[in-house]
């Protein structure tokens, strides 16, 4: 671990002592490529507080507010949905852009750009349960909470196989004997448009590139264990909706991939695809 230069500035009336310590940046000289301003670097605060009388009970805060503990976070890369060597969607425009190809059908674009999450199974005994849910057309996770030792009140959260959180309740400030854990689902999905490059007059020309948009999205889960004797009873809300009032995943069946006119793809899902100048028409432009 990287050892620093510090000065203690004072101590409080609580009797802790505020450090400032001088780190070196490691983004001098880092600009953003839109912009070219120079990166900002967030400055936050690392509060530990030991008790003289009990050291165990150490506790880390951000900010001199929140527990570390409220700051969890994983990546997550789910695999491709089955039959599909991506989760992007790719559609092409012609020259003339009064036409525009998928490689989807109407149900899975409109489930995309809804963004609308289903219930896929659940499972459990008295010392586990397990919630799968599908996000997106593509995309299916499960989220596991069990006690793995009967004599620990230690409760480990598991987002597709892999540990998330793994506590009692009082470590994520839980109260009155409830395990509860709330997080998010955050991400991004992409369509790729392959379209003609045009001339900085608009002009299409024979040159194809590949376009992204990419649509961000969030989802807001909530895990609650009332009896850790029995977690059959446990709960778990997605967006304020209880899984068993989810929506159930369809079984999917084939359609016939989209195949448009520009103009009322536009109206009917509010899709427009972009544009893209070519090179050598950006360089000669004064």
């Amino acid at each position: 671990m990287p050892r620093y230069p510090a000065t203690s500035t004072r101590q409080r009336e609580d009797g802790l002592f505020e450090v400032l310590a001088l780190a070196r940046d490691d983004n001098d000289g880092v600009k953003e490529a839109e912009t070219h301003e120079a990166v900002c670097t967030p400055e936050r605060h690392l509060i530990l507080e030991v008790p003289k009388q009990d050291p165990l009970k150490a506790v880390l805060s951000v900010d001199g507010g929140s527990r570390i503990t409220h700051y969890f976070a994983r990546a997550l890369r789910p695999p491709p949905a089955p039959g599909r060597h991506s989760s992007r969607i790719r559609m092409s425009v012609t020259r003339s852009r009064d036409w525009v190809s998928a490689d989807v059908g109407h149900d899975v674009l409109s489930h995309f750009l809804s963004d609308e999450a289903r219930a896929v199974s659940s499972s459990f005994d008295h010392s586990y349960r397990s919630w799968r849910i599908q996000l997106g057309p593509f995309a299916e996770h499960e989220v596991r909470v069990e006690r793995r030792h009967q004599l620990s009140n230690i409760v480990t959260l598991m987002v597709d196989s892999h540990p998330f959180v793994e506590a009692c309740a009082e470590d994520i400030d839980c109260e009155g004997g409830i395990w509860e854990c709330r997080f998010r689902f955050i991400g991004e999905r992409a369509i790729d448009f392959q379209i003609h490059e045009t001339t900085r007059f608009g002009q299409p020309l024979d040159k194809k590139s590949c376009v992204t948009q990419r649509r961000k999205y969030e989802h807001k889960f909530h895990v609650k264990i009332d009896n850790l004797s029995d977690f059959s009873s446990a709960a778990f809300v997605l967006d304020d909706v209880c899984f068993e009032e989810l929506h159930v995943r369809e079984v999917p069946w084939r359609e016939a991939n989209i195949s448009m006119a520009l103009d009322a793809m536009t109206m009917q899902y509010g899709l427009t695809p972009p544009y893209k100048i070519a090179e050598e028409e950006v360089a000669a432009y004064p």
